[in-house]
């Protein structure tokens, strides 16, 4: 939950709907806060559920290799998002 990333995201959900004023009044307001928190407690906690159960699965080389894979993947991404930034 402290993550800054998870916390500039939920930031940035309440302050568009709050200002599109999609969502009003304090009940609604706490309702979808406390959905915010849960589902994020949730799926954290599935995903170091699963990046657990599969360490134990895969082999510490592969683990390395597909590290190394995310690595280059998001390195991509990275250049061809600059890419397109510097075009525009």
């Amino acid at each position: 939950m402290t993550n800054p990333l998870t916390v500039l995201f939920w930031a940035g959900a309440f302050g568009s709907l709050l200002a599109s004023r999609a969502i009003e009044g304090e009940v609604d307001i706490f309702l979808f806060a406390a959905g915010c928190i849960l589902a994020t407690l949730i799926f954290l906690s599935a995903v170091a559920l699963i990046g657990h159960g599969l360490r134990n699965i895969l082999r510490p080389p592969l683990i390395k290799r597909l590290g190394m894979a995310v690595g280059v993947v998001l390195m991509a991404c990275g250049l061809l998002l600059a890419g397109r930034i510097l075009v525009l």
